[in-house]
Formats: structure tokens, C-alpha cells, sequence
């Protein structure tokens, strides 16, 4: 994976809990974490929080959480932190892969191992979908606008590699 993908995973996984990971620090981020499920969020902040240059920018995003921006200098931040840490690197690729890697079993189950904001995901027959009542027939179905790292059926599983 490549430092730029690798950052914006990363800053993705930390934006729902960074308000509680930068304002409350180490504690409060836990429990904000184990109440919403974010562990691996409170794992990735504490091995990023020490760099002054990544929390100012966590610090600017929790100031305004819709600043494209500001999200987008965080990104930089940890990308350089990164850059300058290769065995961070690896342990950060470790925990992202072990975090996407995952099975489902039963039946109509979809696997999500990347990024699908944006889409919508549909498991069902004769679903109706949007404004334009579109009718999907079949044993699985899906409208998504991009979709990265999904797998989709019975006993579904993403593993990167």
C-alpha cells in the first residue's frame, strides 16, 4: 500500500472518534471507542498523537469536522510521520489489513474491506433503490458508485494482500 492510500485510510478510521481522541484524551477516546466500536481508531491515535504537526491538524479538523481542507492536512501530516517511520509503517499495514480482514457467514452478506462512502449496498430480490425506482432483481444486488476491496455472497471475505 502506498504512504498516500495508507494516510487516507488511516485519517478515515480516525474521523468518527477524533473529537473524543483530541479533546479527552487517551480515556475518554477509549471509551468513546468501546461504546461506538472504534478500537482500532484509539489504537492508530496513539501511535500518531505524540507528532506536534498531526495533532495541531487533528486539532483544526475537530474545529471544523466539514473542512475538506483541513482533513486533507491531516492526511499530509500523517503521510509524513509515516514517511520518516518505516516500522510504523508496517505496524499501521499490519493493523489495517487485520482490521479488513473479516467473513460473514449466512446468506446475502456483504464484506467491506475499503472504502464504499457514497454507495448504496443492497442484499435482496426486487429492491426498489432511489428516486429513480429502480427495481434489482437476483439473488444479490448492489448500486454503488465506487466501490473498493468489497466481496459479496454467501460466506463473503475481503483479504488483502
Amino acid at each position: 500500500m502506498d504512504l498516500a492510500s495508507m494516510a487516507q485510510n488511516v485519517v478515515q478510521l480516525l474521523l468518527p472518534a477524533l473529537p473524543w481522541l483530541v479533546k479527552g484524551g487517551k480515556a475518554l477516546g477509549q471509551a468513546a471507542a468501546e461504546k461506538g466500536g472504534e478500537e482500532l481508531a484509539v489504537t492508530l491515535w496513539d501511535k500518531l498523537r505524540g507528532n506536534k504537526r498531526v495533532l495541531e491538524a487533528a486539532q483544526d479538523v475537530v474545529a471544523d469536522s466539514q473542512d475538506e481542507d483541513a482533513q486533507g492536512i491531516l492526511v499530509t501530516q500523517v503521510k509524513r510521520v509515516l514517511k520518516k517511520d518505516e516500522a510504523l509503517q508496517k505496524e499501521i499495514v499490519a493493523l489495517l489489513e487485520k482490521a479488513s480482514a473479516g467473513t460473514n457467514s449466512g446468506s446475502r452478506n456483504v464484506s467491506i474491506g475499503g472504502n464504499v462512502s457514497g454507495s448504496t449496498i443492497i442484499a435482496g430480490d426486487s429492491n426498489v433503490v432511489g428516486s429513480h425506482n429502480v427495481v434489482q432483481h437476483g439473488k444479490y444486488n448492489f448500486n454503488a458508485e465506487q466501490i473498493s476491496g468489497a466481496a459479496i455472497g454467501d460466506g463473503a471475505k475481503v483479504e488483502q494482500r
